[in-house]
């Protein structure tokens, strides 16, 4: 492995999170199955940023779940709902804090 990517001028990676990386790439192969599964199609970083979308700068500051939420912002459109996660709520967020006793105690 490490010969073919000196071959073409890289090298190995190192990215820890902490020391559950093998079991997030195990939750990440299955959540990539899953996709699949509904007929995504998982593309190589280059191929995704050879997209022009990838070019495409949205005039906005909302940027939602991402590049395609922003876009979608800056056309006028909203994003469904199942795309907004609920950690994005401020209503979810404020209960949230307050169920796990973020705001007791401290005052």
């Amino acid at each position: 492995m490490r010969h073919g990517l000196a071959e073409r001028g890289l090298r190995n990676g190192y990215v820890t999170v902490d020391n559950y990386d093998g079991y997030m790439d195990a939750l990440v192969q299955r959540a990539v199955a899953a996709r699949r599964e509904a007929g995504w199609q998982i593309v190589p970083a280059e191929t995704a940023y050879a997209d022009p979308i990838a070019d495409m700068l949205p005039d906005t500051l909302f940027n939602g779940p991402g590049r395609v939420a922003a876009l979608a912002h800056a056309a006028g459109l909203k994003p469904a709902r199942e795309m907004v996660p609920p950690f994005e709520d401020e209503a979810w967020l404020e209960a949230e804090f307050t169920r796990r006793g973020v705001f007791s105690g401290g005052d």
